[in-house]
């Protein structure tokens, strides 16, 4: 790679003894010059991994000494042309792949009589396969996939005994193989047709062609049962048969996986999602220690796993799921150390996890659900680092969550323990998993308040606690979780009503509440949830206005609000009963009394207070003043540096020096009479009321309306030192009555 760019100059084109063309993994754009056609010597020209767009320029069919093109990886369009294929006689290799050609595949390839080498390989070609290939009786590597071709492979491409690579993969072929396939390609290395919709069965001449490194048939629609063809095949190390609908019943059947044993370079085996059946050979565990993917899923084997299984030491993955499988797992399983997914889910297993799969440390995915597995989570689950699905759900597992575990797998990013019968709170440390997207904990006996901590959880997209023993209240800071998708607590003891900081998950899809004890109002802001399809509120407490937009209003959503006898409202479909009619004038109204008006009241109040206490305390003062010539005016040097009224009354509240503010003529009846004799608690209760209002009046005159406080307290308050002043009154007047 030289790193040019720009345009491939048509001046090249005047170096007519030029032979060779070299300037592939570049960044040349624009169109392949025409003007190469005059180069008559050229027998090279690789213009490949550029971002060349545009056509095949029909004068390269000039280039008629032209040995090598290619122009793979490239953005060239339209369809190949047809000239290529007529005067191109020394031709050998010809690589179009990875553009996007259109077309059909030209039939005049057919006469490129020199050619070792087809690639035509992601594209969107269209049409068949020419029968006139049959015709390059030279050609070593054939490559269509990924391409839109039909119809059927010609019978004579396989006659090409020349043939080591076929590869006709991911293309909507039909038909069957021929029965002398094997025998007619000795060569033959690699066979890639997944992908298609061949049918039949496999060719017992298979077995002839006995070079085959690469077998891939997935993905199609062969059926019947699996020949035992592979076992001479010493170099096989892939083979592929899986999403088929090959059929086995008994050892016979199945009597191909033994003869794998023999193929000590296998390294990639899989027989997934077909009709297999019969007891899982136990054969697998003697397959080559090479083995890297062993996947037999989704079939009907019954038995055991396989004891041994654990002494392919390079398994990268290994794939049991989805079978009738008995017993337990191997307690040395701890031996595959190269494990990166292991997969045991939907079967019949029983017994525990072994401590030994502490020892797994390149675990990715564990799946074992839908088995009949008991005991506890091993704790030495920890060590698995590298851990990003861990699936135990539908199972027995009992005992409590092991918390130390999950401050020790950074990657999860699926947890999943559902429909099981642990109990205990939900480890705070769960909070630690900061990658986790899906946390199911659905069905089981967890109790406890559902822990604040699961907001560490920030990428959290499923949230399932259905049915559990939780109690207390939803956390508000489940408002932090806004890539939640799905969230269900149904089925809980659940209190409280619906956090208004749930007004943050706007991308919920579903919200279930059901059977719990939530009470309150159904916040309007759900309404504007535009992904919201699932709201489910049933048998709780809620009571007031349902809202009509929305969830609420869409009739292709699933609401459920049954169960909540005092909710009124909403569309006419759900026959609620009608609010209690308040017009849209007066309610605008109400909130603007509630938002505007009564913090001002209640600030131009208090103000009231403090100003009608310190007006009274001013006239007294003045009183005095003429009568003594000496007072305390705000003028004199009490309000020297800085000192307000409001901190004089301050100060004087909060040290006993409530009477050099108020009025002293409040106490005159006091004064009047003889205070020794007099009741001296009924003056210290009236004081106690009068020091309440002076702290009220300061709390409602803070410089910070923030800080003030709002109206509804203030009348609390107030109706609190009335009835405290009026109960003094009250028994103050009865025990005087006596003495009168």
């Amino acid at each position: 790679m030289l790193g040019l760019g720009g345009f491939i100059s048509p001046s090249i084109a005047n170096l007519s003894f030029i032979q060779s063309i070299e300037l592939s993994v570049n960044g040349f754009s624009g169109e392949v010059p025409p003007e190469f056609g005059r180069l008559h010597r050229l027998q090279y020209l690789n213009l490949s991994f550029n971002a060349l767009h545009g056509m095949i320029p029909v004068n390269l069919a000039n280039c008629s000494q032209l040995r090598i093109l290619i122009l793979y990886a490239n953005q060239l369009t339209g369809s190949i042309p047809f000239e290529l294929g007529q005067t191109l006689p020394k031709l050998e290799k010809l690589v179009l792949g990875n553009n996007s050609f259109t077309g059909a595949i030209p039939s005049s390839i057919g006469n490129l009589s020199s050619l070792i080498s087809l690639t035509l390989l992601l594209n969107s070609l269209q049409g068949i396969i020419p029968e006139e290939l049959g015709r390059l009786s030279d050609l070593i590597f054939f490559q269509v996939a990924a391409n839109w071709l039909n119809g059927s492979i010609p019978p004579v491409l396989f006659n090409i005994s020349s043939l080591t690579f076929i590869s006709a993969a991911v293309n909507q072929l039909h038909g069957t193989l021929p029965p002398s396939l094997g025998a007619k390609l000795p060569k033959l290395a690699t066979l890639y047709l997944d992908g298609n919709k061949l049918s039949g069965t496999i060719p017992a001449s298979l077995s002839n062609s006995s070079m085959l490194q690469n077998i891939d048939l997935s993905e199609s629609k062969f059926s019947g049962t699996v020949p035992p063809v592979f076992g001479g095949m010493n170099g096989l190390y892939r083979l592929n048969l899986e999403e088929n609908q090959f059929r086995a019943s008994d050892a016979k059947d199945l009597s191909f996986i033994d003869s794998l044993v023999n193929c000590s370079n296998l390294q990639f085996f899989s027989i997934a999602y077909n009709d297999l059946g019969g007891v899982l050979p136990l054969s697998l565990a003697n397959f080559s220690k090479e083995l890297q993917f062993l996947i037999v899923d989704y079939n009907h084997f019954s038995g055991i796993i396989p004891h041994g299984i654990e002494n392919l030491i390079s398994l990268n993955a290994m794939a049991f799921s989805g079978n009738d499988l008995t017993g337990q797992i191997p307690e040395h399983i701890g031996n595959l150390q190269m494990l990166q997914s292991l997969g045991f889910a939907d079967n019949k297993l029983t017994g525990y996890i072994p401590s030994s799969i502490g020892n797994l440390t390149q675990l990715a995915n564990f799946s074992i659900y839908r088995n009949k597995f008991e005991g506890t989570i091993p704790s030495t689950m920890k060590n698995l680092h590298q851990l990003t699905t861990l699936d135990l759900s539908d199972n027995s597992f009992s005992g409590r969550i092991p918390g130390e575990i999950f401050s020790q797998l950074p990657s999860l990013r699926v947890l999943d323990l559902a429909n099981n019968s642990l109990n205990g709170n939900i480890p705070s440390e769960i909070g630690g998993l900061i990658n986790l997207q899906r946390l199911l904990l659905n069905g089981n006996e967890l109790s406890g308040e559902i822990p604040v901590s699961i907001i560490g959880c920030v990428v959290l997209e499923y949230l399932y606690l259905q049915g559990n023993l939780f109690t207390g209240s939803i956390p508000s800071s489940f408002g932090n979780l806004k890539g939640l998708r799905h969230l269900n607590l149904s089925d809980n003891s659940l209190v409280g009503g619906i956090p208004s900081s749930f007004s943050n998950l706007k991308f919920l899809e579903t919200l279930s509440l059901s059977n719990n004890n939530l009470s309150g109002s159904i916040p309007e802001f759900l309404e504007d949830f535009k992904f919201l399809s699932v709201l489910d509120l049933s048998y709780n407490h809620f009571h007031g206005e349902l809202p009509v937009k929305g969830v609420f209003g869409n009739s292709s959503a699933m609401l459920a609000i049954v169960g909540n006898g005092e909710l009124c409202g909403g569309v006419p479909q759900l026959h609620l009963p009608v609010c209690p009619s308040i017009s849209p004038h007066k309610r605008n109204r109400g909130s603007f009394v509630l938002k505007i008006v009564i913090p001002i009241a209640s600030f131009l109040f208090c103000l009231f207070l403090i100003l009608y206490f310190a007006f009274t305390r001013w006239k007294r003062e003045s009183r005095m003043e003429r009568q003594t010539s000496v007072g305390n005016r705000p003028v004199d040097e009490r309000f020297k540096d800085g000192m307000t009224m409001r901190k004089f009354v301050e100060i004087c509240a909060s040290h006993d020096r409530i009477m050099e503010v108020i009025d002293p003529s409040m106490f005159s009846q006091e004064q009047d009479g003889d205070i020794e004799h007099g009741d001296i608690s009924a003056v210290r209760k009236k004081m106690e009321c009068l020091v309440s209002v002076v702290a009220l009046g300061l709390a409602c005159s803070m410089e910070s309306p923030n800080e003030r406080l709002g109206m509804t307290d203030v009348a609390a308050q107030m109706h609190a030192v009335r009835d405290k002043f009026v109960e003094f009154e009250v028994h103050g007047v009865k025990q005087e009555a006596p003495r009168k």
